[in-house]
């Protein structure tokens, strides 16, 4: 007699060898030699197929599959349906087996590490082939981050994406907005056969770092967002093959500037499967499609001005922070303003609490005191709507430092 396998199993194991499983390779290869079973199996374990356990709510479905078997005497005179052929795949007799003793039935089959049957065990969950891509516009971000997207079936245990702050409509177009148009940068994107989403996780291509007094450029891998463990391992597999410096060492935002190395770089003497420490930064080129709003970040939450009066992003902050993208309503919160004449970056406050849009030295120059209240002193222009001192205008058009504060401003709710 030969092996039996369901055509659900064998379904299963064909998409979890496509999707990166040694082991389910291994057995496919293992089935398809043809094989009797005495010879392939141990004991007398034959007609295997797989149960889904599952256990819902509002968001998603949680899945885990176990193995079951047919191994009892179907010629005993004692077993009461050994005349009907279908007895067999009846599930009053048969054992179910989790991952590990189902991949021990077969004989010949190697002893495969801790990690490659924590792999299979994930991987089978999903009757699907798993795609994943580098894209780069914004409405491959609002795809990948809209929840409505999302894949409904998810591991048992820990997964990440269904609970995505970004996940709902207006932040998801928003936080796409962001990293197309704001930040340019690019993300990579898992999805099943059905185009469903099961992970994500942004790219930084242009980082900069400082390591002995030297600037170093290199790519890394923000968090990623997974419904399996398998799909994060597949996402880190597909960035390492597009030589992607570096990749968070957490998926959190506690630890903003912690990574390990999956390609070498050259200014840190590190090998593959570092860890290092660094800060980080990015340099902001903005198109001119950005319309408002911001994500909430884990890693570079930080918008400021270099000294160079460039907007970049870090995961850090300091004195010229301009807006910390630590807040989940789709915009930052504002940390300190450019000045729209001078381009300074302040903290000016007034006597009633107020933060003016200008530096202390600016708005002296501009704001005057009168019997009838405070008014603006020179000429004015109109534009977009709005009425602004005429001096940050030139040739009709806003000055750099204006074009920074109104830039900024769409940042903020």
């Amino acid at each position: 007699m030969k092996v039996k396998v369901s055509k659900e199993l064998r379904s299963r194991l064909g998409n979890a060898a496509a999707n990166g499983s040694i082991i389910a390779k291994d057995i496919m290869g293992q089935i398809a030699s043809n094989q009797d079973v005495e010879e392939m199996i141990r004991g007398s374990a034959n007609y295997f197929s797989t149960k889904k356990v599952k256990q819902s709510d509002n968001l998603r479905t949680k899945i885990k599959v176990l193995f079951t078997v047919f191994n009892k005497d179907i010629y005993n005179e004692n077993f009461p349906d050994r005349k009907n052929p279908k007895a067999v795949w009846f599930p009053e007799n048969r054992t179910e087996l989790d991952p590990a003793k189902f991949v021990k039935c077969f004989k010949q089959l190697p002893e495969y590490s801790d990690e490659d049957m924590e792999y299979f065990a994930n991987v089978i969950t999903i009757d699907n082939k798993v795609t994943v891509k580098l894209c780069s516009r914004m409405e491959d971000f609002m795809a990948a981050y809209l929840n409505s997207n999302y894949s409904n079936i998810v591991q048992y245990g820990e997964s990440t994406l269904h609970n995505s702050c970004m996940r709902y409509a207006e932040t998801a177009r928003n936080a796409a907005d962001f990293y197309s148009n704001f930040a340019s940068a690019k993300i990579i994107v898992a999805y099943d056969a059905g185009h469903n989403i099961l992970g994500r996780a942004v790219v930084w291509e242009n980082a900069v770092t400082t390591v002995n007094d030297e600037q170093v450029m290199f790519s890394f891998l923000d968090r990623v967002y997974y419904t399996h463990n398998f799909v994060m391992k597949l996402i880190y597999k597909f960035a390492e093959k597009a030589g992607i410096n570096l990749r968070k060492q957490f998926n959190d935002y506690e630890h903003p500037r912690q990574f390990m190395i999956m390609n070498p770089l050259l200014g840190i003497d590190k090998e593959k499967n570092m860890c290092v420490s660094l800060n980080v930064r990015v340099k902001v080129y903005v198109k001119k499609a950005y319309k408002h709003g911001a994500p909430y970040m884990d890693t570079l939450y930080s918008v400021s001005i270099n000294t160079n009066g460039e907007l970049e992003l870090s995961n850090y902050n300091n004195d010229s922070c301009v807006a910390e993208c630590h807040n989940s309503s789709g915009f930052a919160d504002r940390a300190n303003t450019i000045c729209p004449k001078c381009g300074a970056v302040h903290n000016h406050i007034l006597e009633d609490g107020t933060n003016p849009a200008f530096c202390s030295d600016c708005y002296s120059t501009l704001i005057v005191n009168t019997p009838y209240g405070k008014v603006m002193s020179g000429k004015t222009k109109s534009y977009k709507d709005s009425v602004y001192p005429a001096n940050l205008f030139e040739n009709g058009r806003p000055v750099p430092s204006f074009r920074k504060h109104l830039l900024c401003q769409n940042l903020y709710k």
